[in-house]
């Protein structure tokens, strides 16, 4: 088994928080909201690195693909999510890149207008990343050094955080 695997303090936590889910009424929330953010996760695929955005309450799904039309992954398989995923983070959104598809599953106590701000910040992710990640998949296009650059800055940057979390932890 697990070292804390039916202790009894996480037990007792997990009732609380059942508890608080119930007394806050927080999953009669998720219906109510669950239209707007499915409709703005809907609209992501109007953006030319999403192949498909699937979702259910609060809890979605963005696919990305380095070719619309033919629904073709990026080369390798798994190179985009955690790019996009870091340039969330840097637009103040958490998404999880599990390989080329991206998580975003807001708190429950999430309200109407932080969703729509959630979105823009996610549009405003994809936008930012769309062209180096498209032009990536092109080489020999004019801007090539340029997007070459860029993915060393994002290699130093996450080399940097990598040895922080040592240092810190």
């Amino acid at each position: 088994g697990f070292t804390s695997a039916g202790h009894p303090v996480a037990c007792a936590v997990a009732l609380e928080n059942i508890k608080i889910l119930e007394e806050e009424g927080l999953m009669e929330r998720v219906s109510s909201l669950e239209p707007i953010f499915q409709e703005r996760l809907k609209n992501l695929e109007k953006k030319e690195l999403v192949g498909e955005a699937r979702g259910v309450g609060l809890m979605g799904a963005v696919e990305l693909v380095s070719d619309k039309d033919s629904s073709a992954p990026f080369d390798p398989l798994g190179s985009a999510g955690p790019i996009l995923a870091e340039t969330g983070h840097s637009e103040g959104i958490i998404l999880r890149a599990i390989g080329d598809v991206l998580a975003v599953c807001p708190p429950l106590i999430i309200e109407e207008n932080e969703i729509h701000e959630l979105f823009d910040r996610f549009e405003n992710t994809l936008d930012k990343v769309d062209m180096i990640l498209l032009m990536s998949v092109n080489p020999g296009f004019a801007g090539q050094a340029f997007i070459e650059s860029v993915i060393d800055k994002l290699k130093v940057t996450r080399e940097i955080i990598d040895k922080s979390k040592t240092i810190l932890w």
